[in-house]
């Protein structure tokens, strides 16, 4: 059954209290595409906390019955435009995979 997808502004509350207490997983994917890509953890709490929402690209998992969102934002830092994805696992949030975005708007592999 297909769970209720989370407006932004309920998105940027859950995002802000459990950034605050610490609350997130790590994906083993996440930790393999951020240390492939160079992306350190702070860069990716930035852009959830205060990148761009890309509605268009969230998704539901039916293998594990929850939707996705995705948040980029081009970042001083490591001068590279990031997009990240999450999800929500129980009361965590769970970040599913860290990648560059081209100027083209493509993901680079």
């Amino acid at each position: 059954m297909k769970g209720d997808r989370l407006s932004e502004s309920e998105l940027r509350r859950l995002i802000d209290g459990c950034t605050q207490k610490k609350e997130y997983l790590l994906g083993s994917h996440f930790k393999n595409r951020s240390q492939e890509r160079k992306i350190p953890l702070p860069v990716v709490l930035d852009v959830v906390k205060n990148g761009t929402f890309e509605d268009h690209l969230s998704r539901y998992n039916e293998a594990f019955d929850c939707w996705s969102y995705s948040f980029s934002m081009n970042h001083n830092v490591i001068e590279k435009t990031i997009r990240v994805v999450v999800s929500f696992h129980e009361n965590y949030l769970f970040f599913v995979t860290s990648m560059i975005v081209e100027k083209n708007g493509k993901e680079k592999n």
